[in-house]
């Protein structure tokens, strides 16, 4: 009867009393130590294909895939990134395109991360109080609440709008009422939104 590892981890280790079984053994120690090490994918598709049955996820296993360049770790119902996963472009809205930079969105740690400056198509300004509509996040990148941010504008207006992200995702803007004059671009950068 084989006896268990120090760490109390299922890695089987075989008592002297034992019937020599070198094969047994063998597989015993390299299933334990896969079963905790980080496994290596080269997607999360090919991660879901080999991780079924009696090699399903639990609690607590790593991974890595190579296609997204993230390390994911399972927390007993789904897979859940610890390295930030890549950036995304933002799918804007079909008055709005990007002022600089590259906008897009990433989730780290179950945390959503934008970034970018966004303005309008026909190159006008946003107008005050007027509520516009920036970008739309997919599923899975959504609050379960309503989540209000202040964000950058440009110099010449009061150099702030309020961006609203809403539960389906929707990206809104407003320029506020004292502002000097309306901005042309929003910037996107800093906000964080906790899933």
């Amino acid at each position: 009867m084989p006896g268990q590892d120090i760490y109390a981890q299922g890695i089987a280790a075989a008592l002297l009393s034992d019937k020599p079984d070198a094969q047994s053994l063998a597989k015993a120690i390299a299933d334990g130590a896969a079963k905790y090490g980080v496994k290596i994918f080269t997607n999360a598709s090919n991660r879901g294909a080999v991780l079924t049955g009696l090699a399903a996820p639990v609690a607590g296993m790593v991974t890595y895939l190579a296609a997204e360049n993230r390390i994911d770790y399972y927390d007993g119902s789904v897979w859940q990134p610890i390295t930030p996963g890549p950036w995304i472009p933002l799918p804007y809205d079909a008055a709005i395109t990007a002022q600089t930079g590259s906008p897009a969105y990433r989730l780290v740690n179950g945390v959503v991360e934008l970034r970018g400056t966004l303005r309008r198509v026909d190159g006008a300004s946003f107008a005050k109080v007027t509520t516009i509509t920036l970008a739309t996040l997919p599923a899975g990148y959504r609050p379960g609440s309503f989540r209000y941010f202040p964000v950058a504008t440009e110099f010449a207006s009061v150099m702030y709008a309020r961006v609203l992200v809403d539960v389906s995702g929707v990206i809104q803007a407003n320029i506020p009422p004292d502002a000097g004059t309306a901005a042309t671009w929003i910037s996107l950068d800093g906000i964080r939104i906790a899933l």
